[in-house]
């Protein structure tokens, strides 16, 4: 509890803050009425939510946080007489939930207003989306690199999400959350960045689906049975089987599906790396620099590609001898970890080479 308010208040009230701030200078740029507000001498409105929204921040975080420091009394042991204030937990919790809730509530209806005045306001709303046509739309490359930043978010976390994290055998984070990410990943492969990867789509189904029977048959086994039982009894055997099928048919799809995104990546390379934008020059030093800067991305990132196949084939070999060699779980999340920072790297590197080409556009 303490450490999730700390991050809230470090997270929260710069974001809270850089908004407004930012809001304030464009009402300094464009006339309006709903950012500073009629009357003058006063507080802005902008001001106002503002110091609204930060206390209601830190508030919530530190109301949330007091009621649980109770819990101390309960480090010391019981002694006889002493007052312990753990026993009346429930009621510390709601005095500290009805301030938090009443504030909570006037922010959000007063946020609700600002927010409403600010569409409300047509002058500018209206200086606001002309700028924006005129300024930021034409900037193609300012869209292609937030969707390739966006593009190497997904697919790490993707990669991060195929680490088995397991409680008593059961993996508790199921792979399928790792196949959804790699849907939207490949939203932005296709939709936005416009490069085509059709048997991508079928290989995130398959491998959907794959985790699914996967997670399916090894939370059935684990429910029946132990890794102790398969060699005693023919019904935890087969049933084993099953697991082992499943897990293959997943390590094969992710395979396959790794390999697409990687495709996928090289035409990236090929059409989003090397000139900067604008500046095309045609003598051949240049060409046989850009030459060697893709080469070295492509390089990058088939030895990633390898560290993912390894991946795949380890996924195998530790649900093959998990049941007789227990230290196959560590060798699994070594190779897991080497995948991910094998990704982790060729895509910085690529982020960087796009960032490059578009920056002075």
């Amino acid at each position: 509890s303490f450490v999730f308010a700390t991050l809230e208040l470090l997270v929260l009230i710069p974001t809270w803050s850089k908004l407004f701030h930012g809001l304030t200078q464009l009402g300094y740029l464009y006339q309006n009425t709903a950012v500073f507000g009629n009357k003058e001498g006063k507080r802005s409105h902008t001001d106002k939510i503002r110091n609204l929204t930060v206390v209601f921040v830190s508030l919530k975080a530190v109301l949330s946080v007091l009621p649980e420091f109770a819990d101390l009394s309960n480090a010391y042991g019981e002694e006889v007489g002493a007052f312990d204030p753990y026993r009346y937990i429930g009621v510390m919790r709601m005095l500290a939930f009805i301030p938090v809730l009443a504030v909570g509530i006037a922010w959000i209806w007063r946020s609700i207003r600002y927010f409403g005045s600010l569409r409300s306001d047509t002058v500018f709303m209206g200086a606001l989306r002309e700028q924006y046509t005129t300024e930021v739309l034409p900037k193609r490359g300012l869209f292609i690199r937030r969707y390739v930043n966006w593009l190497c978010f997904l697919f790490v976390t993707a990669l991060c999400l195929t680490i088995d994290f397991r409680l008593e055998y059961r993996n508790v984070l199921p792979d399928s959350l790792a196949a959804i990410t790699f849907f939207i990943a490949l939203y932005f492969f296709v939709k936005k960045l416009k490069i085509k990867l059709m048997p991508a789509w079928s290989a995130c189904g398959a491998y959907l689906a794959c985790t699914v029977f996967s997670y399916g048959t090894e939370w059935r086994f684990f429910n029946e049975f132990s890794y102790h039982a398969i060699r005693r009894s023919n019904e935890a055997r087969d049933a084993y089987v099953w697991v082992v099928v499943a897990n293959i048919a997943k390590a094969a799809a992710f395979g396959v599906l790794i390999w697409l995104f990687v495709q996928g990546l090289r035409r990236l390379v090929a059409e989003h790396t090397g000139y900067v934008a604008g500046r095309e020059w045609q003598d051949d030093r240049a060409g046989k620099l850009v030459h060697a800067v893709q080469k070295e991305l492509n390089r990058s990132l088939t030895v990633a590609l390898i560290a993912a196949w390894l991946y795949a084939c380890v996924e195998i070999v530790y649900v093959l001898l998990a049941p007789s060699f227990g230290f196959m779980g560590a060798i699994h999340v070594v190779l897991a970890l080497l995948c991910v920072l094998g990704f982790v790297r060729a895509l910085f590197s690529l982020r960087e080479a796009v960032d490059t080409k578009y920056m002075l556009e």
